[in-house]
């Protein structure tokens, strides 16, 4: 598959590129495992365009600035509305005989600048409770109102 037929979201890709930039590789700490790992990115490409791909701690030093290499079962993300090639639990990255020279990447179509929405699903702030049940009954500040009361009881103002 060629960079400019990456599609956001999609996975089980292979793809063949050139890194043409490889970025300094930053530590930062998991917020799940509170583990910490390193973290590179790296502008990759073919004759198509370019993309930035993640790249996550030993798998960091398996690539060099102007190699060839191949992608295989990867997928492509979304992190903060820019498409990035990513590796995953079950990707590999190979060395290959294709090679691509870095003069024949075409570094003017960059698919990372292309603007996409993040479909990951963004719950509206929770305040517990079932979320099945209306508020019909309750006032503003979450109380059974008295005119509620009076609903239930069939009663009329004594005042």
């Amino acid at each position: 598959m060629k960079v400019s037929d990456l599609a956001p979201f999609e996975r089980k890709l292979q793809v063949t590129f050139c890194v043409v930039e490889k970025g300094e590789s930053r530590s930062i700490v998991s917020k799940k495992t509170n583990e910490e790992h390193n973290l590179a990115d790296l502008k990759v490409g073919d004759e198509t365009g370019t993309i930035t791909l993640t790249l996550w701690d030993e798998t960091i030093d398996r690539v060099t600035e102007g190699g060839t290499f191949v992608l295989k079962n990867g997928y492509v993300n979304v992190f903060q509305n820019q498409m990035r090639l990513a590796l995953g639990k079950w990707g590999s990255i190979e060395d290959t005989d294709d090679k691509i020279s870095v003069d024949y990447v075409k570094t003017d179509n960059d698919r990372s600048l292309e603007q996409h929405e993040d479909r990951r699903r963004r719950r509206p702030f929770d305040r517990g409770g079932d979320q099945r049940r209306s508020s019909r009954g309750r006032d503003n500040s979450g109380y059974r109102g008295r005119s509620d009361r009076q609903e239930r009881s069939g009663q009329q103002d004594r005042w």
